[in-house]
């Protein structure tokens, strides 16, 4: 998860290599400046984008978000992933 504080943007997603995926640019989040991580356990490792698709719904549920998902603000922050399943 990233967050960009100074533009109130949250980003979910994952990653096989983290330290290779974060100093990768984010178009979506440029400006991050803060990050959180989870490990999965290894028996679920064959789901991680499942599961990363399922957070991303989650949080556009009640964060602003650019597919217009109905959503219930309980904060300010926006969500920036392009990419949302419905």
């Amino acid at each position: 998860m990233l967050l960009d504080t100074r533009e109130q943007k949250f980003y979910v997603g994952e990653a096989a290599d983290l330290i290779k995926r974060l100093a990768q640019p984010h178009i979506t989040i440029p400006n991050w400046d803060f990050f959180r991580y989870s490990a999965l356990p290894t028996e679920l490792a064959q789901y991680r984008v499942a599961i990363e698709r399922m957070l991303i719904r989650a949080f556009a549920a009640v964060l602003k978000n650019k597919k217009a998902i109905s959503w219930r603000a309980i904060h300010e922050r926006e969500l920036a992933n392009d990419r949302v399943d419905v």
